[in-house]
């Protein structure tokens, strides 16, 4: 498993962010430049609070069980720290998804679902009552007109949030 490195920087250059872990080697950060902010004029040093998070992300993943592809596993770290550090704040849109019957998180991972959907993501933050969570699965229709991407952010109603457990599934209620 790639580990965070003293020399790791992110990086903005022709319109994207990314984190550059060595001369050679850089990864690019899924969020357009209108969901970001604070980006780094020049190199911005891979911080100390920027590691916490890549490993406790990464520590959920492993203890939840997921079975992920190194590469898949570093794509969501990667962008759940850019997320963290660079994303603009987003409003809650509960209304998309039902309300879960069993309520709450399994390391970090939960279940979403609408009428039309059901969709897997990774909690970044707690406010209580809300959470903003990442995208994991790699789509989810809102509505007939409207569709998230992998790693596209969502906040939203803690009680709209299921337990994800590896072969198991939750109801929820509409």
């Amino acid at each position: 498993m790639l580990q965070p490195q003293i020399d790791w920087y992110w990086m903005y250059e022709n319109g994207s962010l990314y984190l550059q872990i060595d001369k050679d080697c850089r990864f690019k950060c899924h969020y357009p430049l209108k969901h970001l902010i604070n980006l780094p004029t020049d190199r911005q040093s891979f911080s100390l609070q920027d590691t916490e998070f890549y490993l406790s992300i990464q520590n959920q993943l492993e203890l939840a069980g997921l079975a992920l592809a190194t590469e898949q596993l570093i794509a969501i770290m990667v962008n759940a720290t850019a997320a963290m550090g660079f994303h603009k704040p987003i409003g809650p849109k509960s209304w998309f998804y039902n309300q879960a019957d069993n309520i709450g998180l399994f390391h970090g991972l939960g279940l979403i679902e609408n009428a039309l959907n059901q969709g897997m993501v990774l909690l970044l933050e707690d406010h209580g009552v809300m959470a903003t969570c990442i995208l994991l699965s790699e789509s989810f229709l809102l509505n007939e007109d409207k569709s998230l991407v992998q790693f596209d952010l969502l906040k939203l109603a803690s009680n709209r949030l299921c337990p994800f457990i590896p072969e198991q599934s939750c109801r929820l209620s509409a």
